[in-house]
């Protein structure tokens, strides 16, 4: 199919024009052509239903299919147009923004052009306005559309009129309660009927307590044996009991576990024996991790008492002999964790940086040092 749409068949077929009886050949595809061109159709059209018009315009006799037809031509048509448009009323008015004088059919119509419209848009937009509150001089985009220069002075001059309106009202003077608050039983005034608490920490604790009081209610009890000790017990609301009965038996427990822990790796990273005075004599009595002396002491309760750190941790594989082995705090041993060797601490940048927490533990230093030291 061709792309304006019409079929077209390789067969071809002689026809007879209905008007003018000349023969033509046919190659459409589907019923014949009646027609041979055109002009014979539109001949026959107007002969069957053709209609008799006077132009308006020139007033031309003419035939035309379309009973309401005015004009012979679109010349006609638009020479009317022009002539009717001459008769409508003609408006003088000057351009604000250019000064020509033009005229124009539009009654609205302000600028004799669009050229002069955006540009007196533009100077609008651009110029300066005074502020109705302040009288300040303010330039802002559309300037000239604003009463004020800022909100402030559009706040001050609503709260003004707002004022002004109410000025002669008489003030209603809010009910005062006094309360007893059910919390701490202080007694205290207050404007609000419903409140019931005198503070925002009374209403807090009080929501708090009920809050215990429900969930202590709504508790169901639940019985265990001890892992360490084996004993029987029965859970409390409010107490995190899951695996032991006491606070000592899952310290026992975790101390043990952390012994056969240690005990492992020592048989398996045991190289040579290590001796605490050597490793004290050969580091100097200084601390390899923080720089700081280190008093010859080894008590467990101390946490700058003297440990000996294993520079590879046994638990990454490190051995148990000298050569792996520093002198250290034991609370520098225990924040080094099992970093690899190259771990150090900075404590006057550390106490820059968290001062609140580390402070005092360098004091405690200085206080154990000069006790320490003979």
């Amino acid at each position: 199919m061709p792309s304006g749409g019409k079929r077209i068949s390789d067969k071809t077929q002689q026809c007879v024009c209905k008007n003018c009886g000349a023969f033509f050949i046919c190659t459409g595809v589907g019923r014949p052509a009646a027609y041979c061109s055109p002009e014979c159709k539109q001949e026959t059209a107007l002969t069957r239903r053709g209609v008799e018009r006077v132009c308006e315009q020139c007033g031309v006799t003419f035939t035309t299919l379309n009973g309401n037809a005015m004009f012979c031509s679109k010349e006609c048509r638009w020479e009317s147009m022009i002539q009717e448009t001459h008769w409508r009323t003609m408006y003088q008015k000057e351009c604000p923004a250019c000064g020509i004088t033009f005229e124009t059919v539009s009654r609205s119509q302000i600028f004799c052009s669009i050229k002069c419209g955006r540009k007196q848009s533009a100077e609008d937009a651009r110029r300066y306005n005074t502020c109705q509150y302040c009288g300040e001089p303010f330039w802002r985009r559309n300037a000239y559309r604003m009463k004020y220069c800022g909100s402030e002075c559009q706040f001050a001059a609503i709260r003004e009129e707002t004022l002004e309106r109410h000025k002669n009202d008489v003030p209603v003077l809010p009910t005062v309660y006094d309360k007893v608050c059910p919390e701490c039983d202080t007694v205290f005034t207050t404007t609000r009927q419903n409140q019931i608490y005198c503070s925002n920490d009374c209403t807090y604790s009080a929501n708090l307590r009920q809050k215990r009081e429900q969930w202590a209610a709504e508790y169901e009890p639940r019985t265990f044996v001890c892992k360490e000790c084996g004993a029987e017990v029965t859970t409390v609301c409010g107490e995190p009991r899951s695996a032991f009965c006491s606070d000592e038996c899952a310290t026992r427990c975790t101390r043990r576990a952390y012994k056969e822990r240690r005990g492992e790796h020592m048989k398996r990273a045991f190289r040579k024996q290590v001796v605490f005075k050597k490793i004290y004599k050969r580091d100097g009595g200084v601390c390899q991790i923080c720089g700081l002396p280190v008093a010859f002491d080894k008590t467990p309760e101390q946490i700058w008492a003297a440990t000996i750190d294993h520079i590879i941790p046994l638990s990454v594989g490190g051995t148990h002999e000298p050569d792996n082995c520093q002198l250290a705090h034991r609370i520098c041993n225990s924040l080094k964790l099992q970093e690899d060797d190259g771990f150090y601490i900075d404590w006057d940048e550390m106490c820059k940086t968290d001062g609140e927490r580390w402070i005092p533990v360098l004091e405690e230093y200085q206080r154990y040092m000069k006790e320490a030291t003979p």
